[in-house]
């Protein structure tokens, strides 16, 4: 079905350009851009939609209210930048919700813009085409993995060919509502949290076939490895290669601070300063499950893959 949001256009709208607003778990983004992928405009805002899903398993009030007014405003500034078209997808907290039908009633009612909610197969293969668009000369296995709020999506692929999906529970959120309720971070409690991520993963991995690291490339995208990279690199965007030993660094550096502590080390949004943490144990067990040393950051992620989809299939999706 045609997902057009019925807003007259903007009179300076480009045809060729559309918005794309991504509902995560976390936070909502908003991506206007064209065939060429080069983003007219970016922007993000956190409303934490999934807060408390962990326990609750329902999606609150409060969230929902500033994911429709962020959705609202997302949408006109999509507009302003001349999006001809407007598109919106949920993932993680909106599919995995108790009542999540009557939560999507409500948030398309009261915006005005339809939201298709992702599987975890969609969302995995959407990160997969961004990532496929950002390699010119690919070895001949690919790994390529998105790190939510909610979730984490992994995609093998040889030579250009998808071998394997999956979508696993190993958002930094999620993960950080589900093992975490200290600040400084009990030692203990991070230690479950990490043998969790690494134990998941890896039993994903084992039953894949064994791919020397020197044949394969590894793609992260994400709030977490995109923050991780503006950590390491001191400012944002950071770096577009995250390296395995300062990771671990600065895993051991953010485990000895507050959270209020974490907010200054730049790069760093404080808004995500409770949460980094979980996502960098994700981003971690997979460079060390997969044997790289070395990731590609890529900043694109599951929104850019949607774009891509959408303009390859007459912006239907």
């Amino acid at each position: 079905m045609r997902n057009r949001t019925p807003d007259k256009l903007h009179p300076d709208a480009a045809p060729e350009r559309i918005g794309v607003i991504d509902i995560g778990t976390n936070s909502v983004k908003l991506l206007v851009a064209g065939p060429d992928l080069v983003p007219a405009h970016f922007e993000r805002r956190t409303t934490r939609l999934g807060r408390g899903m962990t326990r609750s398993h329902r999606i609150r009030s409060k969230p929902l209210a500033d994911t429709i007014a962020t959705l609202q405003e997302f949408a006109r500034a999509a507009r302003r930048r001349g999006a001809r078209d407007v598109f919106a997808f949920a993932t993680w907290a909106m599919r995995g919700a108790a009542g999540a039908h009557k939560a999507l009633a409500t948030l398309e009612k009261q915006s005005g813009v339809p939201v298709r909610v992702l599987s975890g197969r969609e969302e995995a293969r959407f990160g997969y085409l961004s990532a496929r668009a950002h390699l010119p000369r690919p070895r001949p296995w690919t790994l390529v993995c998105d790190v939510g709020g909610g979730s984490t999506e992994l995609v093998l692929a040889r030579s250009g060919k998808v071998v394997a999906t999956t979508s696993k529970p190993l958002g930094a959120l999620h993960l950080t509502e589900r093992f975490i309720d200290t600040d400084p971070i009990d030692a203990d409690q991070f230690a479950h949290l990490s043998r969790h991520v690494e134990s998941t993963v890896r039993r994903w991995l084992n039953a894949r076939p064994d791919i020397p690291a020197s044949a394969l490339d590894l793609v992260v995208s994400g709030g977490s490895v995109t923050t991780l990279a503006a950590m390491l690199s001191g400012s944002y965007p950071g770096e577009n290669m995250v390296r395995l030993g300062p990771l671990r660094d600065l895993q051991r550096h953010c485990l000895g601070l507050t959270t209020e502590a974490r907010k200054s080390i730049p790069g760093l949004a404080p808004d995500r300063a409770d949460i980094i943490p979980a996502g960098i144990a994700v981003v971690l067990a997979i460079m060390e499950a997969s044997g790289k040393r070395i990731l590609r950051v890529n900043d694109g992620g599951v929104r850019e893959g949607a774009l891509i989809h959408l303009l390859g299939n007459n912006l239907e999706w």
